[in-house]
């Protein structure tokens, strides 16, 4: 059998944000073995983030959305897909 990846979640509201500040980062970690997967709304540049070789989860979670219930939300959006 063989080893799985290692994986990181980034979960980000905006697909620009990611782009503009953590896709060096997300490239940096896969040239060292990793998977990324950014959990991440549809928008500019959402393209540009797959083509570099993330794996994009869509994330139906308004900007916003702050504190214990943000992150309530945020989290089951990602666990129920």
């Amino acid at each position: 059998m063989s080893a799985r990846r290692p994986r990181v979640l980034y979960v980000v509201s905006e697909p620009w944000y990611f782009a503009n500040h953590r896709l060096d980062h997300a490239r940096g970690l896969m040239a060292d073995g990793f998977d990324v997967v950014v959990a991440t709304r549809d928008g500019d540049r959402r393209s540009e983030i797959i083509d570099a070789g993330c794996e994009v989860v869509p994330l139906d979670v308004g900007r916003g959305a702050a504190g214990v219930v943000g992150a309530g939300v945020a989290g089951a959006a990602l666990v129920l897909g």
